[in-house]
């Protein structure tokens, strides 16, 4: 019995020991990254995509992180569409953990309709409506796709879906207003987002030409790609954009068109649109993922096309983004992100991943495995040659004749910033950037254009004359006039097949003249306030002077000075009228000297505002005291130590003379003779 006892009370210890080291190997495993997770009662494993996805390389890649440092600052997609349905206390479970919220809790998110139609003090509902189109719930679709790949990759606490409302009311469309609002929310600081997903689209003609054509629209998704990537559907009409016109704002420079992939994995889904307009692939038939039914709001079902296709792309941005920042390659310095946003989109458009045929295209498919692997510093890019340059600046216009140039005031020069971009953005190969350059010029009445006759000078010389000087590399230039008058700021890049530039005009208006702002001083007070500069001084004969006038900078230099000297006019050395903005005085003999000044054909400078320089004889001078009573010093020196010197010499001299005439010593030995 009592060996019955103890075999079975090994054999409780050996059953509690099997079950403390299952609760111990679960406790050190990562179950979102081991497992695949189960949404309405489907694993996601059992998803056709998982496998084109490539879902187990990346979470292979993604257990070796450290999570816990990735999620204190976590990586935001924006989701510009309908809005979902989701709020702070309830919605579809997809997205539990996975929304933006602040520190109380609540929902965080944008209407873009309602601040751009009904002003910011409005309601910010941001709720999917059930009344878009035989219950359509587009917004809640798009963000289920993202939502469930984010919790099926472990990662809800490293990146986040920030939800932007920006349909018309009741209707499944977008304004064009509504959407420039939306991408310059997402991208501004007040959410600074890292993703913007734009599962929408519309052909640039007819009624949709403003979204091919508007420059604000142009402008707000090149200034989101400085640091976002910006992502769009394609659109679902079967047309190629080489014999249709694109839809945007897929088609748009800096953003990552996105084309939707068929279930069988090796083909373009039948209604994609597709083209070289367009830039990837991604899973877009039979995608599962959130929607809502009345009565529920816990329901899955299965959507198709460019609009679910886009998404996929969009985790997949985040996830090239958190990667970065696990390998310590993200840098952020002066508020400019490097790799850009559209650097990372150039990187997702180059994926060495499998290929799909549309006719003569060849598409590259999204590969999550490959974004978290692939080299991309040894990628070979498909860039192409720049088409275009374009320019912005952060000066202020004017009006009239100085519509279209920036507008300052001399008094008034703060340095303008400037930046050029290199089209097709994000196409471009980026060690171009470095041979911008910037040339500067200065517009004057008499300027001609003589390019016919300097047809054979050297390149450099003929840019020199074009454009101007070189001031600047790069994309980035800060241009500060150094005084009145108009310039042309000129970007420009030389290729072996061309040359491109753009340029931009800046006005620096001189100030009137008026003699109440203008007083006659030495130079070096020129800048200061007419009360504050010195109107007297006292110098020596035989010292230099310089003399100006206070806010000579302000006014318009090229007019000129002429010079008075006690009321007669100042001659250069060929008794011509000198006429310069700076007069060098050189007074030769003691005395009173009024200085006085005639800018233009005005009146002369007079009364209080000349210059008074008291000029005493040079033998006054300290300095020449000085001189004199170390001149005078030497000369005694030399009076009393010369005469010894000399007498020193005269005196070893005959010593030598005396000694030679003694007789020698006839003892002398024969080593003294030697020597």
């Amino acid at each position: 019995m009592k060996r019955i006892a103890r075999q079975n009370r090994i054999l409780v210890v050996l059953v509690v020991a099997l079950v403390v080291a299952a609760v111990l190997a679960l406790s050190f495993s990562d179950a979102g990254v081991a497992y695949a997770g189960s949404y309405g009662g489907k694993d996601y494993s059992t998803l056709w995509y998982a496998n084109s996805l490539d879902i187990a390389t990346a979470k292979a890649v993604i257990a070796t992180w450290n999570l816990d440092e990735l999620k204190k600052n976590p990586v935001v997609i924006a989701c510009i569409d309908t809005g979902i349905n989701a709020s702070s206390t309830g919605g579809h479970e997809i997205f539990d953990g996975v929304l933006t919220k602040d520190s109380n809790g609540n929902l965080l998110g944008w209407n873009s309709y309602t601040a751009v139609y009904e002003g910011p003090t409005a309601v910010m509902d941001v709720s999917d409506e059930s009344n878009l189109g035989d219950n359509s719930f587009h917004g809640t679709k798009v963000a289920g796709v993202m939502a469930m790949l984010i919790k099926e990759l472990g990662l809800q606490d490293c990146i986040k879906i920030y939800t932007i409302k920006a349909n018309t009311p009741g209707k499944n469309s977008f304004k064009l207003n509504s959407i420039i609002n939306a991408i310059e929310r997402a991208s501004g600081e007040a959410v600074g987002a890292s993703v913007i997903n734009l599962s929408l689209a519309i052909q640039g003609s007819g009624d949709g030409e403003e979204w091919r054509t508007n420059q604000t629209f142009q402008k707000a998704i090149k200034d989101a790609a400085k640091s976002a990537v910006v992502v769009a559907a394609a659109n679902n009409n079967s047309k190629d954009s080489a014999t249709s016109t694109p839809y945007y704002p897929a088609a748009h420079e800096g953003v990552l068109g996105v084309m939707a992939l068929a279930s069988n994995g090796t083909s373009l889904h039948s209604t994609s649109n597709y083209g070289g307009a367009y830039d990837i692939v991604a899973p877009g038939e039979d995608i599962y993922t959130a929607t809502t039914v009345v009565g529920s709001v816990n329901n899955y079902k299965t959507f198709g096309g460019t609009s679910a296709a886009s998404p996929f792309v969009s985790v997949a941005a985040a996830l090239l983004k958190l990667r970065y920042i696990q390998e310590g390659k993200l840098k952020v310095e002066n508020g400019v992100q490097t790799p850009s946003g559209v650097k990372f989109e150039t990187m997702l458009a180059n994926l060495d991943s499998a290929r799909v045929e549309k006719g003569s295209y060849s598409f590259r498919t999204l590969d999550l495995g490959k974004v978290l692997t692939q080299d991309f510093s040894n990628t070979q890019y498909d860039y192409v040659n720049p088409s275009e340059i374009t320019l912005e600046g952060d000066g202020i216009y004017g009006s009239g004749e100085y519509s279209q140039a920036y507008y300052q005031r001399a008094d008034e020069i703060v340095p303008i910033n400037f930046s050029a971009t290199l089209l097709p953005l994000g196409k471009v190969d980026p060690n171009l950037e470095a041979s911008v350059e910037w040339r500067v010029k200065e517009i004057k009445e008499n300027d001609e254009d003589d390019d016919d006759e300097n047809s054979e000078l050297d390149i450099n010389v003929k840019l020199e004359k074009t454009y101007g000087a070189v001031w600047g590399h790069g994309l980035e230039f800060a241009f500060r006039a150094p005084h009145g008058g108009d310039w042309v700021v000129t970007a420009v890049l030389r290729t072996e097949n061309n040359t491109l530039s753009v340029y931009q005009r800046v006005h620096v208006e001189y100030l009137p003249y008026y003699s109440g702002n203008v007083r006659v001083t030495t130079i070096d007070h020129a800048s200061d306030f007419v009360d504050d500069a010195p109107s007297t001084a006292t110098i020596y004969a035989n010292q230099w002077i310089k003399f100006s006038l206070t806010g000579i900078e302000y006014v318009d230099q090229t007019v000129g000075i002429r010079w008075y000297v006690n009321g007669e006019e100042v001659k250069n050395a060929n008794g011509e009228t000198y006429i310069n903005n700076i007069l060098y005085f050189l007074p030769k003999k003691a005395g009173t000297y009024v200085i006085s000044a005639q800018y233009g054909n005005r009146g002369e400078i007079v009364g209080e505002y000349t210059f008074t320089l008291v000029v005493k004889p040079t033998m006054a001078n300290p300095e020449y005291i000085s001189m004199v009573c170390v001149g005078g010093v030497l000369v005694i020196a030399a009076a009393v130590v010369i005469p010894l010197v000399l007498r020193k010499r005269k005196l070893a001299a005959k010593s030598a003379d005396e000694k030679k005439e003694e007789p020698q010593d006839e003892n002398q030995d024969e080593s003294s003779l030697k020597e």
